[in-house]
């Protein structure tokens, strides 16, 4: 009975070992068109079809579109959507100014304000008319900005969700300023032709590789997207009428260029093919964008880290700044910044019973450093010490700079100073020898301030130079979405 016993529990374990790691797939549909009311009825197809496949979608809907829906009496599309999730993918979408246009001159409190503002009332029509809170928001085209990380709290949203080339963690979730992202990109990204031939071989082919990468490393995430207008229009309704800072007024909008109705047919083919193929597939699991959520759980404020991993991150934080992979979670370089400066202060029993992890977000600013001497005496930098600490323990966040007595030091040379003295292993010496680091989290951050916002709304040669020094600088707060394990 025991050898029985025994070899069953073999069985089990191999079958479990066998099985493949989750591979996540987020089926989303920007609905944004309020011109033509063509992609009404697409997007209502759209749902109609994956709610027979059995599969719920996010549709990310655009504030005026949503009020179009309503004033024009399509409750029929409405109800169509509700079923799935829905999510914000801004107020007006390509109606000049574009948030990257506005953006880019202002500083990160402003731009929070001003996003806000521009922001709300559709997010409240959207939940109004739609029945249910948007469980993310996606922007308009390439018009990025970290503004929009302040305020999304405040709107009540806890998820940025979308493609995007500003930001990037090997295109998979990550953490950023404590909300939770997912900003696909190649190879994750999956986007089957919509005039692929029967079978979609290259959609396959595309979406089997992405899953095999992904399962070989433990899992994660398949984004796959599409407008409800592609599927009736050739050409986008923005486009026809917003192109290049164009600003036509209403009475001027042009209706975007049809598909044949050929075309139309094939486009909910390819769709279904995709989705019922998917589904074929072992260790595939279609969600919602608001299931994403709740899967991808941030276990780092559950965790404590032992004096031994607090001294292993400084061995590597003192020559160069950037997060850590810890397991079953991860740290920002704001978190490890907090926890290096929480060991310092704590005595030895403290230490022993393990570094709690806060929650910490990027400084605000840049900071700049001061120093009196190259060396900072060991009174001194407990002053520095307490400094930081008291500010990120009220605040939320890493200050911008550093202070003792009339000096300071900025965070990147605090935060690589205090890696330093941890890891040289003698807390007591009487001076503590000020040290700089690279920067690792800065290069998830595009150089290119005129590639990554060429989108056809912007106007031509439009730059975001500022935009791109701000995301640099809120990516202390970086750091990689650990996929969940197979739970059985």
């Amino acid at each position: 009975m025991r050898r029985f016993a025994f070899l069953f529990a073999l069985l089990i374990a191999a079958r479990c070992f066998a099985a493949p790691h989750p591979v996540y797939v987020v089926l989303w549909f920007d609905t944004e068109d309020f011109i033509d009311p063509r992609s009404d009825d697409a997007a209502m197809e759209i749902a109609a079809r994956l709610r027979a496949l059995g599969v719920r979608a996010t549709f990310k809907v655009v504030g005026e579109k949503a009020r179009f829906l309503e004033k024009n009496g399509r409750h029929d599309v409405i109800e169509a959507l509700r079923f799935h999730d829905i999510g914000s993918h801004g107020n007006y979408h390509s109606l000049h100014p574009a948030p990257a246009e506005y953006l880019e001159s202002m500083d990160l409190n402003e731009g929070a304000a001003q996003f806000y503002a521009h922001e709300i009332s559709g997010v409240r029509d959207v939940a109004r008319i739609f029945g249910q809170y948007p469980s993310c928001y996606g922007q308009p085209g390439a018009s990025f900005g970290p503004h929009k990380y302040l305020a999304l709290p405040k709107l009540g949203i806890p998820i940025y969700f979308d493609s995007v080339s500003h930001l990037d963690l090997d295109a998979q979730p990550f953490w950023y300023e404590g909300v939770l992202n997912e900003l696909a990109g190649k190879p994750y990204l999956v986007r089957p032709s919509l005039e692929s031939p029967p079978g979609i071989p290259e959609g396959r082919k595309e979406f089997d590789g992405a899953c095999a990468k992904l399962q070989a490393q433990g899992g994660g995430l398949v984004s796959v997207v599409y407008h409800p207008t592609e599927f009736v229009n050739a050409e986008f309704w923005d486009a026809a009428n917003f192109s290049r800072g164009a600003s036509p007024r209403r009475g001027e909008w042009k209706l975007p260029k049809p598909h044949s109705e050929a075309r139309i047919k094939r486009a909910y083919e390819v769709l279904e093919e995709f989705v019922e193929y998917g589904k074929s597939k072992p260790g595939v699991q279609f969600i919602t964008v608001a299931e994403f959520g709740r899967i991808y759980t941030d276990l780092a404020p559950s965790r404590k880290l032992s004096s031994g991993q607090v001294k292993n991150l400084a061995d590597s934080f003192q020559t160069r700044i950037d997060f850590a992979r810890m397991g079953d979670y991860s740290l920002s370089a704001a978190e490890i910044t907090a926890a290096m400066a929480s060991w310092t202060l704590a005595d030895e029993p403290l230490r022993g019973q393990g570094i709690a992890i806060r929650t910490v977000l990027a400084p605000q600013s840049q900071g700049k450093s001061n120093p009196r001497n190259v060396h900072l005496t060991r009174d001194e930098w407990l002053d520095a010490c307490r400094w930081a600490d008291e500010f990120i323990r009220e605040n939320g966040r890493l200050p911008a700079s550093v202070w003792y007595g009339i000096h300071s030091l900025s965070i990147e040379d605090f935060a690589a100073t205090l890696a330093g003295d941890i890891s040289a292993g003698y807390p007591g010496a009487p001076q503590v020898p000020i040290r700089q680091a690279s920067c690792g989290f800065c290069e998830r951050v595009a150089l290119d301030d005129e590639k990554v916002f060429d989108w056809v709304i912007h106007p031509e040669g439009f730059r975001g130079p500022d935009i791109l020094k701000l995301t640099r600088l809120l990516a202390w707060s970086l750091k990689p979405a650990v996929p969940p394990r197979i739970v059985r």
